[in-house]
């Protein structure tokens, strides 16, 4: 889409997207993959849209865990994976894929300001929003029309750029109150492996396969 009315964003929260500034498309497909690959699509896909946007704008930008993009602390990209699973087969019908760039700068509200950052806000090259989207479809193509995902390729591309392990933050678990943990690594699977900084598990690991960083 050109622009979006109603963009939507991760736990149902407005996505902002104006007209003629960002790339905001689905990527449908029936994938050959289980209900315990969809940290790893996720993952793969984060890769794929921040090489896109390395090739075609020259940016070298970062994976905030699991599914946005950043520079320089502030979200350039928000990806969101939704599927239709098969109760009976115990397989994906269909997975979607929600990827919105902000790609050239406009006003936004005062209180995103040190939040939302564009794509031509860092970098002096001239690039177009279809030779991204090129890059970014081409390679999704590419990538998932295998009949398996390399695991090991994908998590090891992903830690390299994700900037989020060592650093101490606030996690929603979606079970209760935000907490303090400290991200130890990325499990094999994409899970965000964290040690607790406070309360009854204060010491203890975890491997975290659905949460939200809170920066």
């Amino acid at each position: 889409a050109n622009g979006q009315t109603k963009g939507k964003g991760r736990l149902g929260r407005d996505f902002i997207s104006k007209k003629n500034n960002g790339l905001y498309f689905s990527y449908s497909f029936k994938p050959n993959l289980n209900q315990s690959d969809t940290m790893l699509i996720t993952c793969a896909v984060a890769n794929v849209v921040r090489n896109a946007i390395l090739n075609v704008c020259l940016l070298d930008a970062k994976l905030k865990w699991v599914n946005d993009i950043y520079m320089d602390n502030k979200k350039i990209c928000g990806i969101l994976t939704e599927g239709e699973f098969n109760l009976e087969t115990k397989l994906f019908d269909r997975i979607i894929i929600g990827i919105g760039i902000n790609c050239f700068s406009y006003e936004v509200p005062t209180e995103l300001k040190d939040k939302i950052g564009f794509i031509d806000e860092f970098i002096d090259t001239h690039f177009t929003r279809n030779k991204l989207a090129i890059e970014i479809i081409n390679n999704l193509n590419n990538l998932f029309k295998r009949d398996a995902l390399n695991g090991a390729s994908i998590i090891d591309e992903y830690k390299k750029n994700c900037f989020m392990i060592g650093m101490n933050i606030r996690l929603n678990a979606f079970s209760g109150e935000p907490i303090s943990v400290k991200v130890l690594d990325i499990g094999n699977g994409g899970e965000l492996v964290i040690e607790h900084l406070e309360g009854p598990k204060k010491g203890s690991q975890e491997k975290i396969i659905s949460g939200e960083i809170i920066l």
